[in-house]
């Protein structure tokens, strides 16, 4: 289950909440179709494969 982070975090893109793994750490969930709509400035290997 994925929370949101809050406004501190809020409007940064391709980051889309966090969660907690099996074993108690925190993981970022990352929002891969907001990073690839950012105009291929944040991952530009996907606007050229795509």
């Amino acid at each position: 289950m994925a929370k949101p982070l809050g406004p501190l975090f809020e409007g940064v893109p391709g980051i889309a909440g966090a969660t907690v793994t099996g074993d108690g750490r925190l993981a970022l969930v990352l929002d891969l179709a907001g990073l690839a709509g950012e105009g291929g400035q944040l991952l530009p290997s996907l606007k050229a494969a795509g």
